[in-house]
């Protein structure tokens, strides 16, 4: 499992944490101050904790670990447990992947 700390504005230590290949927890964030802003359908747009970081659906979670390039945000949503956290689910980018011909060698 990768785990990837982002010290936020505050010095908050936001933790990502990859549980499948393109889906991630975010915690470490006051539950209580964050704002959102929501689609027509009540879906999460953008998540903004105090001090960041605010994710929003498109931004590249390369920005947290160069390691996670090319996985952009789909959905955002609040998970319910003990702890305060959120579980962003990403797609690749298939625009920015590049292609190798494989020719038969028969």
């Amino acid at each position: 499992m990768q785990k990837k700390i982002y010290l936020n504005r505050y010095s908050d230590k936001i933790i990502f944490e990859r549980l499948e290949p393109l889906k991630f927890r975010m915690t470490g964030f006051i539950s209580g101050y964050s704002r959102r802003i929501i689609d027509l359908d009540g879906k999460t747009i953008t998540f903004d904790p105090p001090g960041g970081p605010t994710i929003s659906r498109g931004i590249d979670m390369g920005e947290f670990d160069k390691k996670w390039s090319d996985l952009k945000i789909e959905d955002i949503e609040s998970e319910k447990s003990e702890i305060q956290s959120i579980i962003i689910t990403c797609f690749y980018d298939i625009s920015k992947m590049k292609w190798k011909t494989i020719k038969n060698p028969a």
